[in-house]
């Protein structure tokens, strides 16, 4: 959780009752400014109650645009941090979209969202596509390298019983040649 530097927790939707009292407040404001041009009151008293009752009508209207929003723009951001919820739970929401349809800017956020969804699902694909690729190549590369192994084994048993041959081929010519000395 952000606080800013009053420890205030940022939030939106704070800014925005906000901007909304104050909206509804300075309406409250200007308007007996404006109905001076047109109405005469036949006191002072009932001039301080129609301002007074100007700016309450003006924070009224400010809070009222406040609920028509939280019923519109923040359901939907509710409904969208819900089904974001949802496709987080779901194996990185390989197959669940958005499934919230509006013709506004809010729509385009959820259409390209969802474009995003299915450009890293293909990256994931990808990625998944390559590692069995290179699976396959390291299980043929330790095939091959066994291979090896078995006939460096084989050449060296080889090399081995050559040596052999040539040590006793080597010791039958000195016997021979000391055989052949002797006579």
């Amino acid at each position: 959780m952000y606080r800013n530097n009053m420890g205030y927790k940022k939030s939106i939707i704070r800014k925005y009752l906000i901007f909304s009292l104050v909206f509804g407040l300075m309406m409250g404001v200007v308007f007996p400014f404006y109905s001076y041009l047109f109405v005469d009151f036949k006191s002072p008293t009932s001039g301080i109650l129609f301002c007074a009752g100007c700016i309450l009508a003006g924070l009224v209207v400010g809070l009222c645009c406040f609920l028509i929003g939280k019923m519109t723009l923040i359901r939907l951001m509710k409904r969208v941090a819900v089904e974001l919820d949802a496709i987080a739970g779901r194996d990185g929401g390989q197959t669940h979209r958005l499934d919230i349809e509006s013709e506004d800017m809010a729509g385009e956020m959820i259409r390209n969202f969802n474009r995003l969804l299915d450009y890293l699902n293909q990256l994931v694909s990808d990625i998944l596509g390559e590692l069995a690729l290179h699976q396959s190549e390291t299980q043929i590369v330790s095939e091959d390298a066994q291979s090896l192994l078995l006939l460096a084994e084989s050449l060296e048993e080889r090399n081995l019983r050559v040596t052999t041959c040539a040590n006793d081929i080597e010791a039958l010519i000195r016997t021979n040649g000391e055989l052949l000395t002797d006579l």
